[in-house]
């Protein structure tokens, strides 16, 4: 009778453990979905460039600071492996690359070097493991994620060309050769280069790795806008001014976003964004302080991130002039 009651207890007991294991390997099975998620620096990387991964890897820290360690193998035009090893224990693994900085946060990422590499199409495979020291035990992959990156003969890099046309007082700049050619040529007419630009990746260039510049058009002002914020982007395609404006293209060129302060990276120049405040509504886009100083002086109001209202980040490499004008 006792035995009974005694089974009687320990059965709740026993499917509440069951359960509870369930749920926890239902809840990693998300974290290991995140794991090994890998990008590769530069954003457009040549076969000169030292090119570097950075992997996530939620699912498989634990415990004190641990070690990213990284082999890889490249089959060269064909295939990259990453083979990412997180442990305690650096000695065990003397092939592999150790990482700079053990990981310690909530969400850890590694990073490691596959190093310069032939021009072409690459796909990846990401393998991640967890070795523990105290076990000597190396758990099967929690990630054998594939993907493809790309490494390019050239730099990506195209100007951004700034028209004026004076019978409207407007702006417009494109990225496009065809666009640039037309309008060189007169067509539509009216259109004058400014002779300023400035550097973005063509779209494409950057495997998603930087925004895509989304481009809209107002009919009713003859006039364009170049959209990189997320809220600009939602009101101009969801919101109530969608109704005025249609969006020519989803990429009109690639280039990096501002931090919320309105600061670059290195090796980047702010972009500004200068709105004439008026009916016909129309935006300058410059990375010259004095540009914008003249402007805001004419009656432009600066639009941007922080207080410096910087709107994107360009490629500080130098672009080649395109014009003897200087508007």
């Amino acid at each position: 009778m006792r035995c009974r009651r005694f089974f009687r207890f320990l059965l709740p007991l026993a499917w509440a453990c069951c359960a509870l294991v369930r749920v926890q390997s239902a809840m990693a099975l998300p974290f290991c979905d995140l794991t090994g998620n890998a990008t590769f620096t530069p954003v457009h990387p040549q076969p000169t460039d030292i090119i570097g991964f950075d992997v996530t890897l939620p699912a498989v820290y634990f415990g004190p600071p641990q070690y990213v360690l990284s082999k890889v193998t490249v089959d060269w035009g064909s295939k990259v492996v990453l083979d990412i090893v997180v442990t305690t224990d650096r000695a065990r693994f003397s092939d592999y690359e150790i990482d700079a900085a053990t990981i310690e946060s909530a969400i850890p990422r590694g990073r490691g070097t596959v190093g310069q590499i032939a021009a072409g199409e690459y796909a990846v495979s990401v393998i991640v493991q967890r070795y523990d020291a105290t076990t000597g035990v190396l758990d099967e992959p929690c990630s054998r994620k594939t993907s493809r990156f790309f490494v390019y003969r050239d730099d990506g890099l195209a100007p951004v060309v700034e028209y004026f046309h004076p019978g409207h007082d407007h702006y417009f700049m494109t990225q496009n050769a065809a666009e640039i050619a037309m309008l060189d040529a007169g067509v539509p007419p009216g259109w004058q280069r400014t002779g300023r630009s400035f550097l973005a990746y063509r779209p494409g260039q950057t495997d998603s790795q930087l925004p895509h510049v989304q481009r809209f058009y107002a009919a009713g002002s003859d006039t364009h806008f170049f959209a990189i914020d997320f809220a600009d982007q939602f009101a101009l395609n969801h919101g109530p001014r969608s109704s005025s404006w249609s969006m020519e293209t989803e990429n009109a060129f690639e280039i990096a976003r501002p931090d919320p302060a309105g600061n670059c990276a290195e090796g980047q120049v702010p972009v500004y964004r200068l709105w004439n405040r008026r009916a016909d509504s129309n935006h300058r886009y410059t990375t010259d302080p004095a540009v914008k100083a003249r402007m805001i002086a004419q009656g432009f109001v600066a639009e941007g991130y922080g207080p410096n209202a910087v709107d994107m980040c360009a490629p500080a490499r130098v672009s080649p002039p395109v014009s003897r004008s200087s508007r």
